[in-house]
């Protein structure tokens, strides 16, 4: 091989490699792509029923932003769903203290509270629900329904 053929294969093979670089640093996106790409997910994963992949993507965007009202709701909303409701109690809570008319998150506390004995508080996160929707009649999950 002639020292011109192998310069010329040298030079080709750091352009590709120069090349690749460049257009996967100008791939990457911006925080706030990425947590909209990972909302997006989660929100699939979550309306599915795959609520391990949903919590995974949900997480990846509290990552990105901690106080994402959405994503610690619905992480919240999906441990309840698979019953790891300490789990559900830290996101559930943190998501209540970020929307306190969330009603769809105050009565899964109500749910946690009550099954933890703590009588008091579910009976104030179930009043604040029926005060705002005197219609929900949602059963919790320890009642004999479920």
């Amino acid at each position: 091989m002639t020292f011109a053929k192998l310069t010329s294969r040298w030079l080709l093979l750091v352009t590709i490699l120069v090349l690749g670089m460049i257009s996967s640093s100008s791939c990457q996106r911006s925080p706030q792509a990425r947590k909209e790409h990972y909302l997006a997910r989660a929100d699939r994963y979550f309306a599915g029923g795959h609520y391990h992949e949903a919590i995974i993507e949900y997480l990846n965007v509290l990552r990105i932003d901690p106080t994402n009202t959405r994503a610690l709701r619905n992480a919240g909303l999906a441990y309840f769903e698979l019953g790891e409701r300490g789990q559900s109690y830290q996101f559930l809570l943190r998501s209540q203290q970020l929307d306190p008319v969330d009603t769809e998150a105050r009565l899964k506390l109500a749910a946690i509270y009550l099954a933890g004995s703590k009588v008091d508080e579910a009976r104030e996160e179930a009043n604040f629900v029926l005060e705002k929707d005197p219609d929900n009649l949602e059963p919790c999950c320890c009642s004999p329904e479920r």
